[in-house]
């Protein structure tokens, strides 16, 4: 099934899958880094981190752990 995920103002740089699956992260030219639950029935994030500019990278070190990277 299909399911169109809305959060960011700004176009995604950057996706990952956490190992196991359930957590998907976004970065995105809007600052933000958006946490989608993959398992869940929102079709919200779950948890929104601010930058002080563009994230390009992100990275799951493991499912507790998220690493992320800006232009700065």
């Amino acid at each position: 099934m299909a399911r169109e995920l809305r959060g960011h103002e700004a176009g995604i740089l950057n996706m990952v899958i956490a190992p196991g699956g359930r957590w998907l992260a976004t970065a995105s030219d809007d600052r933000h880094v958006l946490l989608w639950d993959l398992i869940g029935d929102s079709l919200l994030p779950v948890e929104e981190l601010e930058h002080p500019v563009p994230v390009a990278a992100i990275a799951f070190g493991d499912t507790k752990r998220l690493v992320t990277g800006g232009f700065d």
